[in-house]
């Protein structure tokens, strides 16, 4: 029976570790992240949420996440105050970057849940993302002639001083 477990556990070690090195080899991470301040996490893809809250720079941003492109779960940025350009994350769940009072040009996440960009007090021409559930941008004052987002919930601009015609 001692010889049956051991054999078992063998093969389950075995297994393990192949799967392990899959993922490494593919650059996904299975499951929720909760991110360390001075750890690099290489991902292109993590496949359940990600709790960054000591993220609060770019370069925070770029060293502890330089290849991350896909969250299937939550993706918890509110701290940060700054994104890298060409950052377009697809987000199964919702994207928080309160912390934000900019965007760069070209960024148009396509986020399945809550996008909250509620610190934001411009937004670039272009910005046009897809959103399926609720998009905060309470801190804009004006918005751009051709802003026309994806919104699936509510549409959150509560800082406008007025609505451009044709909105």
């Amino acid at each position: 029976m001692t010889a049956k477990i051991t054999d078992l556990e063998g093969r389950l070690d075995a297994a393990l570790k192949r799967e392990a090195k899959q993922m490494k080899k593919e650059n996904i991470f299975k499951g929720d992240l909760v991110a360390e301040p001075g750890k690099v996490d290489p991902y292109t893809e993590i496949t359940g949420s990600v709790y960054a809250v000591f993220v609060r720079t770019k370069d925070d941003f770029l060293r502890s996440f330089p290849r991350l492109e896909k969250v299937g779960g939550y993706l918890d940025l509110g701290g940060l105050t700054a994104i890298p350009e060409g950052f377009n994350p697809t987000v199964g769940g919702g994207l928080d970057l309160r912390g934000l009072t900019a965007i760069p040009e070209g960024f148009n996440p396509t986020v399945g849940g809550n996008l909250d960009l509620g610190g934001l007090t411009a937004i670039p021409e272009g910005f046009n993302p897809t959103v399926g559930g609720n998009l905060y941008l309470s801190g804009l004052t004006a918005i751009q002639e051709g802003f026309n987002p994806t919104v699936g919930g509510n549409l959150y601009l509560r800082g406008l001083t007025a609505i451009p015609e044709g909105f």
